[in-house]
């Protein structure tokens, strides 16, 4: 129980901050919407523009118009089939609603058009997690090492997967790597720790 206690901190802290929790710093209302306006006045000036379209997806976003950042999400995918920035905003505002299998669906189709996929990886295997699919959220974070090695927070996250699934021996593999990434993180000492009593 010990081993579950101290990685549960860990999955707290490294899964609360993926790539799709990530947010701007707070903006004041009248910013919000002076930004929102100019993506409108951007879209009427240029309504075939994707990356306008995208502004107005985050804009509105921002604004808490969810449905205007969902059209405006779908029209750039529309525009612009093969990009996709539309798809992880529309993950996002999916994720920000609670509904972990639209996003999901989301960012897979964001997969099929991205080139580096390790955030988008990262950001399902922290979806896959929640949901406690955790043989999903661990194909996806070995895809996403394996893209890039030196991605710390997927190694941390990978090994608390393992962790839940039993796979110890590994676990303390993952936690190692990170380890050699970032030598002074304590708190992988402590899983490491916790692992192997």
């Amino acid at each position: 129980m010990l081993c579950s206690a101290a990685v549960m901190l860990i999955v707290a802290g490294s899964t609360g901050s993926g790539a799709m929790r990530a947010g701007p710093a707070e903006t004041r209302p009248s910013d919000v919407q002076a930004q929102l306006q100019q993506a409108r006045q951007a879209v009427q000036r240029n309504p075939r523009d994707a990356d306008a379209w995208l502004q107005l997806g985050m804009a509105a976003r921002k604004a808490r118009q969810y449905e205007l950042a969902r059209r405006a999400y779908q029209r750039a995918a529309r525009i612009r089939p093969g990009d996709a920035s539309p798809h992880i905003g529309l993950a996002e505002l999916a994720d920000a609603a609670g509904d972990k299998y639209s996003a999901i669906i989301h960012l897979h189709n964001a997969l099929e058009r991205l080139t580096r996929q390790w955030t988008v990886r990262y950001s399902l295997a922290r979806l896959y997690a929640e949901l406690g699919r955790w043989n999903e959220a661990a194909a996806q974070l070995q895809q996403a090492v394996a893209q890039k090695p030196d991605y710390l927070e997927a190694w941390i996250m990978l090994g608390n997967v393992r962790v839940r699934l039993n796979r110890f021996s590994e676990a303390r593999q993952a936690y190692q790597r990170a380890l050699q990434i970032k030598p002074t993180a304590e708190v992988y000492y402590l899983s490491l720790i916790h692992i192997s009593e």
